[in-house]
């Protein structure tokens, strides 16, 4: 049996049969009484009976369902007067109906009457809202017996008075349908619209209740400031307020009021868009009922947005304002709707049109009129408004300019020429055009005339394209650190997530007002632009196939044929590959292919990758990085001896991606993602402003475009010897100026690899200090060597910075000591040291010579470099001043951090020292007119890295050169040197300023500068001739002090007539204008200096007051393989 209870249908129907077979029963035997009483002659009553319909509400069924069956009345007498009685009282039926059916006097009772509506029938109606309009008395009220006693029709009647609200249908029991409440059957149309209406009512409110959600779980929206919802670029000032670019997502954008539209611009778009836009109040009701009806049918819903919903859509639904739901369209007409409260008409338009995609990268009305016409908005002519108006709908398609790239069908298109390059006028959207200034004459907003006059112009006839490229503004390296400063700065200060800050700082219409000198910006660029401003590659290696090899024949860049075909197409060997038994294929590591592990969202992948190549290309040299082949993470797998494997399923359903052909395997260009190649060799310079942090101008590579480029001034390269001043003199003189603070003398360290001990230096290690320069040994092996192949003996501290000696720079690192100069390094604000582990950088060759495990990166060299001439301050790098958000109003201001590195004499001292280095030493090609610069070179083994970095008075800049790979370079840091000097020149800003005047507490003695108290016993007993020496002792003299005894090597070289210098190796020794010139006046040694006579330089070795400016490679380390950065003890080249 089931269990399934009956529908309320099902109850109606059993009881009202149930109620009509009783009745039917009454009327039988009440004919049987009356045959036997009367003739055989029919009556009214018994005429009719066959006829009579019992109506009974249906909903009160179910409630009369539990109770008991009415016992059968006995007969009464009949009687159409007869007093009150229950129905149990009755036999006879007429009585029943006269009594409880008739008069109209009970409330509960039906009347029974004929009319001409149900054909005499007489109807049962249990409804108490029928009334005799006859009877002004009310009915009495008869008490309601309990609910589960009495006549089934009492159970009616209490059913129904407890619930009024059913009085719907009625039932007639002889045709077994339903009627209504005067009788009248109802049809089946008439079943099917009640049917229908109920449905709609019903489908109405679940659409409401739909909406209510949709509405209720949609974003929060502020109309009344729209315009921080639209991508808006950020404007970037320079450091003299001037506009000079800007920041974007990529969206070419300018914000305009709706002053500035020209009328015919307004009444184009409203007349092509929105006919209505004047009058609705966000939405087109005609338009959008015909729309959900259509997407009933299947076909979505589209083309019923006004202006106001389509701005509604492109500012705050653009993740989902390509999908035609009914969701997107209810959400689109609440925020428009919101908008039209909020906003003016003339709000709206304007915000339309300054959001809308105009094509051809293009974001607003102001970015499409000077991209294709060259001109304002407001200039515009009456064609070329209705020529933008036709684009919303489908921006790329109907862009006015193509690029000739990709373009198949040029029917509609006409080549022109722009800035020199070839384009193409797409006039695609000619008929729109046309169409647009039909209905513009239409609606009244132009004359017949105008229509007439406009109509078949050409393309040609109105445009005038300006196509700006990345050429045409400053490089993206300084705004991309800038816009990442910014980023994080807004997320310390406004507590922001990521998202949220590069969403304002991209798109949110800043005003950023930058650091930026653009002059030295514009300087730099187009410095790196200049091929010849850069050194050639040498000594390129290469094996038989011609790939570039190691010096150990290892490949370290595979030609770039040799990887790919033409196409792109990759081959693999036999060796290099297998084929398994079950149709997948591993890939071997260790030949043309790296594999790295690596962790994505999902999990891990393992990443198959090219190796590096090369190309060359019109005599330029160019890396490709890498290479990835794209095969999904789900279908590779690693083997633990670094194998991949690719599974068979892939495989088997990418048949034109994997091909077997022959032994070999080729993996087609479609699966392959090459990297942009590169030119090679690159570089990268920062420029400060000393004594504010301010970065004034910063590159970070040459020959690529776009933003998220790699920024190499933010990344490691080896120093080399520029690494000296900060970890070698700079630490030398400060440690004495502590001793010296203490009242005590240096404390010196005999090593025990050298002549020299402790002797020379002197009770403090100063500028004048007598350093030898001579073979050290170390573990039995003479290291370093010097640049300048040979050794000087003693020489002061000055010169042996002026010549960038690697042997007097590891021995003066010695005595200072490794914490020590790691230490200050650090506080120079170089982030990079290794202090940790076995392989750390707290040794003579990263410290002294800058063979760094990591390397040091440009913007950190520069505040470092910056610091010194001021006043041994170092300032933390900002690329900011202010932050205005789009309405004016303060979000950001910038401030240095100061940090003590030197103390101020120190620091006038080592400025000093740096000065003569440009002046007399290794970085001559660096000096500047009408100031005097300072700096330091450095080179790194076998020329991969070449640097200068140094200072004037205003401003102080790193400059790198190098290869993304080590390859050797045709120039060492003489190159560098020669660079920076040529940009500096041309920056009026790094001539300002002066340098701080000395200090009271810094005292000159001779032609040195000391801190006071340092300058006894001082050690200045050196040689400053510029000759080369033998490395043989030299017994011409016996005087340690004078420099010639027997434990000084080889000093003055093997010449006679003098020995040491003879004819005054000092002399004019003073500072002449803060630059030191002496030990060698008028030049190295010229006209008496050492060796004259018969020594080695005759006649001055070194003249022009170039110190030995040449150059070689230090060959006390390693080759630095690696790429920039690699390579613990790096040699340096001594420059």
């Amino acid at each position: 049996m089931s269990d399934r209870k009956p529908t309320d249908y099902e109850l109606m129907q059993k009881l009202a049969r149930q109620m009509a077979k009783e009745r039917l029963e009454r009327e039988k035997a009440a004919r049987r009484m009356a045959e036997k009483a009367t003739p055989p002659q029919a009556t009214d009553s018994t005429r009719n009976a066959s006829d009579q319909t019992t109506v009974i509400r249906k909903d009160d069924l179910r409630k009369a369902a539990s109770g008991t069956r009415p016992a059968t009345p006995s007969r009464p007498s009949p009687s159409g007067n007869s007093p009150k009685r229950d129905v149990e009282q009755f036999d006879d039926i007429a009585a029943f109906e006269q009594e409880f059916m008739g008069g109209g006097k009970n409330k509960h009772a039906a009347e029974t009457s004929a009319s001409p509506e149900t054909d005499g029938k007489k109807k049962f109606s249990f409804s108490r809202k029928k009334k005799d309009a006859g009877n002004k008395m009310p009915a009495p009220k008869r008490p309601r017996p309990d609910a589960k006693a009495g006549s089934l029709k009492e159970k009616f009647y209490n059913f129904r008075d407890a619930h009024p609200k059913f009085d719907a249908f009625i039932y007639d029991l002889n045709p077994n349908h339903w009627v209504d409440k005067n009788g009248n059957p109802l049809s089946r149309r008439k079943k099917i619209f009640k049917f229908g209406r109920r449905t709609v009512a019903t489908l109405v409110s679940l659409g409401i209740l739909y909406s209510a959600v949709v509405i209720i779980t949609a974003p929060s929206i502020d109309p009344k400031n729209i315009y921080d919802a639209i991508s808006t670029d950020s404007i970037v000032y320079d450091d003299n307020g001037d506009a000079v670019d800007s920041v974007s997502n990529g969206q070419k954008r300018t914000i305009i009021k709706y002053k500035q539209l020209p009328k015919n611009m307004v009444n184009a778009i409203v007349a092509l868009e929105d006919k209505t836009f004047w009058d609705h109040h966000g939405f087109n009701w005609k338009r959008m009922v015909g729309a959900v009806l259509q997407s009933f049918t299947g076909g979505g819903i589209s083309g019923t947005s006004t202006l106001t919903q389509q701005l509604a859509r492109n500012v705050y639904l653009p993740d989902i304002m390509s999908q035609r739901s009914l969701r997107r369209k209810i959400i689109e007409m609440w925020y428009a709707a919101r908008i039209e409260h909020a906003l003016s008409k003339e709000e709206i338009v304007t915000a339309y049109l300054n959001s809308i995609y105009y094509g051809y990268g293009n974001y607003g009305i102001e970015a499409a009129s000077e991209c294709y016409f060259s001109k304002d908005v407001k200039d515009l002519s009456l064609v070329q408004c209705a020529a933008l108006a036709t684009m919303p709908q489908s921006p790329d398609t109907y862009a006015l300019i193509k690029d000739p790239s990709g373009i198949t069908d040029t029917s509609d298109m006409t080549k022109i020429t722009v800035g020199g390059e070839k384009y193409y006028a797409n006039d695609i959207a000619k008929s729109r055009r046309q169409l647009c200034l039909s209905l513009m004459k239409d609606q009244g907003y132009i004359s017949d005339k105008q229509y007439r006059e406009n109509k078949d112009k050409k393309l040609t006839d109105f445009i005038d394209p300006t196509i700006s490229t990345d050429n045409d503004k400053i490089s993206t390296y300084f705004k991309d650190y800038m816009a990442d400063e910014i980023i994080q700065d807004l997320k310390k200060e406004y507590d922001m997530d990521e998202e949220t800050a590069q969403k304002l700082v991209y798109s949110g219409g800043l005003k950023i007002y930058s650091t930026m000198d653009s002059e030295a910006q514009k300087t730099v660029d187009e410095a790196f632009k200049n091929p010849s401003n850069f050194p050639s590659l040498l000594n390129l290696h290469t094996d038989s196939n011609g790939n570039v090899i190691t010096d150990k024949g290892a490949i370290s860049l595979y030609k770039h044929s040799n990887l790919v075909n033409g196409k792109d197409d990759m081959t693999l060997k036999s060796s290099e590959f297998k084929e398994n038994s079950d149709g997948s294929v591993t890939l071997k590591a260790g030949k043309r292919l790296n594999f790295y592990k690596t962790t994505v969202d999902s999990g891990t992948d393992y990443s198959v990758e090219l190796k590096p190549s090369y190309t060359s290309e019109g005599g330029e040299f160019y890396i490709y990085a890498t290479g990835y082949v794209n095969i999904p993470a789900a279908n590779k797998t690693m083997d633990k001896n670094g194998n991949v494997t690719i599974d068979a399923d892939y495989i088997k359903s990418n048949p034109d991606m994997i091909k077997k052909s022959g032994s070999k395997l080729v993996l087609k260009d479609a699966l392959i993602t090459m990297a942009d190649k590169v030119i090679q060799p690159q570089g990268a310079m920062v420029i400060a402003e000393v004594g504010t942090g301010e970065i004034k101008a910063m590159i970070g590579g040459r020959g690529s475009h776009g933003s998220g480029l790699f920024n190499r001034a933010l990344n490691p390269r080896q120093p080399g010897s520029s690494i000296k001043p900060l970890a070698v003199y700079g630490a030398a003189l400060q440690k004495s100026y502590d001793y010296l603070q203490k009242d005590e003398k240096y404390q010196y360290t005999d090593y025990n690899n050298d002549t020299q001990g402790t002797k020379y230096y002197g009770d403090y290690m100063t500028a004048g200090s007598t350093i030898v320069d001579e073979p050290l040994t170390f573990e039995g092996r003479t290291w370093p060597s010097n640049s300048y192949g040979g050794y000087k003996g003693r020489i002061s501290m000055r010169r042996a910075m002026q010549l960038s000696s690697n042997v007097c720079a590891v021995k003066i690192w010695l005595q200072v000591g490794s914490e020590y100069s790691a230490n200050l390094v650090e506080k120079f604000g170089i982030t990079t040291l290794n202090r940790e582990g076995d392989n750390n950088d707290e040794n003579a060759a990263a410290l002294a010579l800058g063979g760094l495990s990591s390397g040091v990166k440009p913007i950190e060299m520069a505040q470092a470099f910056a610091a010194i001439p001021n006043g041994g301050t170092r300032q933390s790098s900002i690329a900011y001043r202010k932050v205005l958000d789009r309405n004016g109003n303060l979000l950001l201001t910038s401030e240095s951090k100061e940090t003590k590195v030197l103390d101020e004499g120190v620091a006038y001292i080592l400025t000093d020292m740096m000065k003569s280095v440009v002046s007399q030493g290794t970085g001559t090609g660096a000096a500047l007119s009408g100031v005097q610069a300072g700096g330091k070179t450095g080179t790194t083994s076998s020329n991969y890295d070449i640097w200068f970095n140094g200072f004037t008075p205003h401003y102080a800049a790193a400059l790198w050169i190098g290869t993304d790979y080590n390859i050797q370079l045709s120039s060492d840091s003489s190159g560098a040197a020669a660079l920076w000097g040529r940009i500096m020149n041309n920056i009026a800003a790094a001539k300002e300023g002066s340098y701080p005047s000395k200090p009271a507490d810094v005292v000159q003695k001779g032609s040195e500068y000391y801190i006071k108290g340092t300058e006894t016993n001082s050690g200045s007993s050196y040689n400053n001739s510029s000759g080369t020496s033998s490395g043989k002792k030299n017994t011409n003299s016996k005087k340690p002090d004078s420099g010639s005894s027997a434990d000084n090597p080889s000093t003055g070289g093997s010449g006679s007539g003098g020995g040491n210098g003879s004819g005054g190796s000092s002399s004019g020794g003073n500072h002449n204008g803060g630059n030191h010139n002496g030990g060698n006046t008028g030049g190295g040694n010229t006209g008496g200096g050492g060796n004259t006579g018969g020594g080695g330089n005759t006649g001055g070795g070194n003249t022009g007051g170039g110190g030995n400016t040449g150059g070689g490679d230090n060959t006390g380390g390693g080759d630095n393989t690696g790429g920039g950065g690699g390579g613990g003890d790096a040699a340096n080249d001594g420059q």
